[in-house]
């Protein structure tokens, strides 16, 4: 998909309105790297990579319980 990352998460079914999404990780690394924070716990991690067409593909999504 096309467009930031915190967005596209955002439009994951399991976020909730309530929930804080946004950028993890280092900027030095490979793809951008996105987490959901509810009640002050992450709940997810969503790691992106390009699609090599100015878009991006979720590599790995991680559900934290």
């Amino acid at each position: 998909d096309r467009g930031d990352p915190v967005g596209l998460v955002r439009e994951l079914p399991d976020v909730r309105s309530t929930d804080t999404v946004e950028r993890a990780g280092y900027p030095e690394s490979e793809g951008p790297v996105v987490r959901v924070v509810r009640d002050g716990k992450v709940v997810m991690l969503v790691h992106f990579f390009s699609d090599g067409r100015g878009g991006w593909l979720a590599n790995e999504t991680a559900s934290c319980s």
